[in-house]
């Protein structure tokens, strides 16, 4: 699997060399960001709150509608104590949990196709893969004075990532879009896949 990826990203890479010399236009810095929904598995999405996310990366265009993205995302999602409290039936009351934010870097390449070209928000599908860092920050809990700590955990894994969007244009050069990527990271089992839902808000620039 892990060759599989990394075969693809070079000749997805490779590919586009060759493309970009019949008069297509230049590469573009990808800039976004936006909020995430934590989905899967069930604490990640019952115990960690909604997140914020923001990355950048290149687009590569390719063919008239369609271009290749290499990008870099961040997401941070802080524990929800008050649903934590809540599972557990108890009383925030004298007890307290701090720390245990969970973060996710992913690195992926994408592929984007645009499914009309209208002169205001063409649609636009996508679909991609790359490695993701899951890391949950080390956390204390106080339950009646008695004290429980939890060290650093990190998983590196593969996903997916499937998006949908519309692009507006704002100048000449310059470009706007909003979308929705879904990211399937596969873990061990359905305890440890994860999943997230983003809602994401860039621009692209030329360089």
């Amino acid at each position: 699997m892990v060759r599989a990826v990394v075969l693809t990203t070079a000749f997805l890479l490779g590919a586009s060399l060759p493309l970009q010399t019949q008069n297509q236009p230049g590469n573009l810095l990808n800039l976004h960001t936006g909020v995430a929904f934590p989905m899967s598995p069930q604490p990640f999405s019952d115990f960690w709150s909604l997140g914020i996310m923001f990355g950048g990366g290149l687009t590569v265009p390719i063919a008239p509608a369609t271009s290749l993205e290499f990008l870099f995302d961040y997401e941070n999602f802080g524990l929800d104590d008050e649903a934590f409290f809540k599972a557990l039936e108890i009383q925030p009351t004298d007890h307290s949990v701090s720390g245990s934010r969970t973060t996710i870097i992913c690195l992926s390449s994408n592929i984007r196709y645009h499914l009309g070209d209208t002169s205001i928000s063409p649609f636009f599908v996508g679909a991609g893969s790359g490695f993701l860092l899951t890391t949950i920050g080390a956390g204390t809990a106080n339950y009646k004075g008695y004290i429980i700590t939890q060290g650093r955990k990190s998983h590196l894994r593969l996903f997916l990532r499937g998006t949908f969007g519309i692009d507006f244009i704002v100048t000449k050069e310059i470009g706007a879009y909003v979308c929705a990527q879904y990211t399937f990271a596969v873990g061990k089992n359905e305890l440890t896949n994860t999943d997230a839902l983003s809602m994401v808000a860039g621009a692209t620039f030329p360089m």
